[in-house]
């Protein structure tokens, strides 16, 4: 707000009428005429009617074509204003205000003015297709940002949270050379369902008491990984684990971290694009692979010389070992696996309830230079 020669700052001023004619947002060319219109309540004596540019006063400038006229009384109850910009250049964009003054307060009104060159180029019209739905953007001028209201999801929207009468747009900026430039989705629901829900369980508040009961949740969710099409669907997950493991160091039972197996495990039956992408945008599966490997650091540090945890797609074992008698070490995974399921392992997404190994991997290390003879004796289907 404009602040007087004192520089004081106004309270605001409660105007029974107020208003400033065009009101919205006008876009013109070079060498445009725009008329400006603003009357008030007139209130006090020492009311005045001052116009602003981008903050800087405005005064009747004939060589820039500008002329006001000022403090025109209509009726004894109205006061008024008027601006004219008869020739209208580049440097007139910006934000140009009417702004009441008086000793008892002052009020504004502002609206931006957006100059086209005469030779104006457009963004061609364009279909963008993305996780946020379908947007038609029309032909655009150039200099201009385009807003479209986001897709309404009909399947599916009851679980998105948020409002459902709240005006979601999305943007996209035409630049002055004529092409699509910055856009913003951000506010649009995602599309696809699993995407949704997923970004649900990543907005849900954790805590101690409930971060089990959630990963399981969670567990049941990406049992159907391998129909994931997003990555974002990736990193959603990601991000969950993260905040699981957060909890790791003060569970005292060893759930937590096997749920957070199961899950990195059903997220590796993924499709390899849908990881890849993932990885690139947000390093989804190397922060997944992180977590993972802090569980195991944190249950050793608790006291533990051995942790170990399996699952259809990872096996996780750690052990403490004295470096001075360190002589080497080695491990081998297995998978033990009946004949009749060699072709059907369409049940590898869940850990089995009852603790059978028989469809999960199991990774035995042995600190020494050979196999040890408990391996050995084992037989193995694989």
């Amino acid at each position: 707000i404009p602040q007087n020669r004192n520089n004081f700052k106004y309270p605001p001023l409660e105007l029974p009428s107020f208003y400033m004619t065009p009101s919205h947002r006008q876009v013109v060319f070079e060498g445009d005429s725009l008329p400006f219109q603003c009357m008030a309540s007139y209130i006090d004596q020492d009311m005045q009617v001052l116009w602003y540019q981008d903050g800087r006063i405005v005064e009747t400038d004939e060589s820039q074509g500008i002329f006001v006229e000022k403090n025109m009384i209509h009726n004894c109850s109205l006061i008024a204003s008027a601006l004219t910009i008869s020739n209208i250049q580049a440097g007139s964009t910006g934000n140009w205000g009417c702004h009441v003054q008086t000793k008892r307060g002052n009020n504004t009104r502002t609206v931006d003015i957006v100059v086209l060159e005469s030779s104006a180029q457009y963004c061609p019209p364009e279909r963008v297709v993305n996780n946020k739905g379908d947007f038609r953007w029309p032909r655009t001028l150039a200099g201009i940002t385009a807003y479209l209201q986001c897709t309404r999801n009909i399947h599916g929207s009851g679980i998105y949270p948020g409002n459902p009468q709240d005006e979601r747009k999305a943007w996209r900026r035409c630049d002055r050379g004529g092409f699509w430039a910055d856009d913003d989705y951000s506010r649009c629901q995602y599309a696809n369902d699993v995407t949704r829900v997923l970004y649900m369980f990543n907005q849900m508040p954790l805590n101690l008491t409930n971060a089990v009961a959630t990963a399981r949740q969670l567990l049941a969710y990406t049992v159907e990984a391998a129909n994931f099409s997003d990555k974002m669907d990736v990193i959603f997950v990601a991000e969950m684990i993260e905040k699981f493991g957060r909890f790791t160091k003060e569970e005292k039972s060893k759930e937590l971290g096997d749920v957070m197996v199961d899950i990195a495990s059903n997220i590796m039956l993924a499709d390899e694009r849908v990881l890849w992408l993932a990885q690139r945008e947000a390093k989804a599966c190397s922060r997944i692979v992180q977590c993972l490997q802090r569980i195991a650091t944190y249950r050793l540090a608790n006291g533990a010389h051995v942790y170990s945890t399996y699952s259809p797609n990872i096996a996780l074992e750690a052990y403490v070992i004295k470096a001075a008698g360190f002589t080497g070490m080695t491990c081998t995974v297995f998978q033990k696996v009946a004949a009749s399921d060699r072709t059907g392992l369409s049940e590898y997404g869940r850990r089995d309830p009852d603790g059978n190994l028989d469809k999960q991997l199991s990774f035995k290390c042995n600190v020494s230079n050979t196999f040890s003879s408990l391996a050995l004796k084992r037989k193995f289907w694989w």
